[in-house]
């Protein structure tokens, strides 16, 4: 089985700030095409978990399933843990210093954002530095703290809550977290999980 065939191709998202639909519905052939030609022992895979701390092990079962299931397939996935309440304890302890995604980095990639997105999370959320993930750096301007977990070729994270689980306006924790994904991870496909992953 594919990546491709599991995820049905889903995880190519449409964002309405960076192009238009016909455009991007344009890309998605290429897209696709691109996606089934990098070898399996060769593509990095996200799982994005959304969780609210409630305890509910729901979605770190569904991932333990989508890993062992791209393992037997071939990709290049290492040293799972047991079961879904093992990989969820593991994602809750990691440190702050494990992951992250560097202010200075955060600043150029915000500056990209259009500029209404730019003001809409500016007046909803504030400056970066009052996220609740990000974290003052000692000897730099900080950075945003990331719940990661490496097993090989894939890497299960949590998604960044925000202080309001009904706000339409990512906060700028939620907007390093994905921007981490892409450009410091460079995961060729994100999977989704979870009733709160949009």
């Amino acid at each position: 089985m594919t990546l491709a065939e599991l995820c049905r191709v889903d995880g190519i998202a449409f964002d309405p700030t960076q192009k238009s639909a016909a455009d991007f519905v344009a890309e998605l052939p290429a897209r696709c095409a691109a996606l089934q030609s990098i070898a399996v022992a060769q593509c990095k895979i996200a799982l994005v978990i959304a969780y609210d701390f409630s305890g509910d092990a729901g979605a770190a079962k569904d991932a333990m399933a989508i890993l062992n299931v791209l393992q037997a397939a071939g990709y290049a996935i290492t040293a799972l843990p047991d079961d879904g309440k093992s990989l969820m304890r593991s994602l809750l302890a990691q440190s702050d210093a494990e992951e992250s995604f560097a202010r200075s980095d955060y600043a150029v990639a915000f500056a990209q954002l259009p500029r209404v997105l730019q003001d809409s999370v500016t007046a909803r959320w504030g400056a970066p530095e009052q996220d609740a993930s990000f974290r003052e750096g000692k000897l730099d301007c900080g950075a945003f703290a990331l719940r990661v977990v490496r097993y090989g070729a894939a890497t299960v994270a949590l998604r960044p809550l925000s202080a309001d689980l009904n706000a339409t306006i990512p906060s700028h924790g939620q907007i390093a977290f994905y921007h981490w994904l892409a450009d410091g991870l460079r995961a060729h496909a994100i999977i989704s999980i979870g009733a709160s992953c949009a």
